[in-house]
């Protein structure tokens, strides 16, 4: 009987065990998941040289630096390409949206777009986004803005391209793809820097006098 006992409590424990390792590795990542949203994962150890770091002020700003070697964690924003892909012949028929697979914003509804390659132009990443995601070459016609969302250490940049006739189709990243007419918008648009650029693309075909002329790029 005590045998038994014993067997089920140790059986017990072990589950227990599993259960406290599951939770607090679901915490890790929840907590490293919000690091990387909001720009402050930063390293611990030098990738050069497996010293850990030390903080130092450089240049009156505190960053991580290595105090063996030269490396510095200067922690600078990711560069994403965004292209606002208009719609029909004139351009005024719709723009094209992409219902997003995954994390973050998943199933909610973006202009195609992503994080660029090494040593890739925002204008192109916007291009190779668009294939990926939208499954349109589309080319570039005018720089709309360059933003920062509140919550990510990004510098997103979004274009406006050529105005296609081709529908779009989901890419291996999207669940979804389709053209909305600009008063028939999603409620909610992913990220409010996307918001941003439709209601200035919308600003633009209202009164086009207000496109400033050097962003016209093609």
């Amino acid at each position: 009987m005590q045998q038994v006992l014993g067997g089920a409590s140790i059986a017990g424990l072990f589950v227990m065990a599993l259960s406290l390792g599951w939770a607090l590795q679901t915490w890790r990542n929840k907590r490293r998941s919000a690091q990387y949203r909001a720009g402050k994962l930063a390293y611990r150890f030098c990738p050069n040289c497996s010293e850990r770091l030390e903080k130092r002020m450089i240049e009156d700003r505190e960053k991580l630096a290595c105090p063996s070697c030269s490396f510095v964690f200067w922690n600078n924003p990711i560069m994403v390409g965004v292209a606002l892909i208009p719609f029909g012949p004139d351009g005024k028929d719709g723009i094209v949206l992409v219902k997003r697979k995954y994390n973050p914003r998943k199933g909610k509804w973006a202009l195609p777009g992503g994080f660029g390659e090494p040593n890739e132009h925002p204008e192109g990443t916007s291009k190779r986004e668009s294939g990926e995601e939208v499954c349109l070459d589309i080319e570039i016609a005018y720089l709309l803005m360059v933003d920062s969302p509140p919550d990510a250490n990004q510098t997103i940049v979004f274009y406006i391209a050529k105005p296609v006739t081709t529908l779009p189709a989901p890419g291996s990243e999207a669940e979804e793809a389709r053209v909305f007419k600009l008063d028939e918008l999603p409620e909610e648009i992913a990220f409010s820097t996307h918001a941003k650029a439709i209601a200035l693309w919308k600003t633009w075909l209202s009164k086009p006098e207000l496109i400033p002329p050097w962003l016209k790029i093609a």
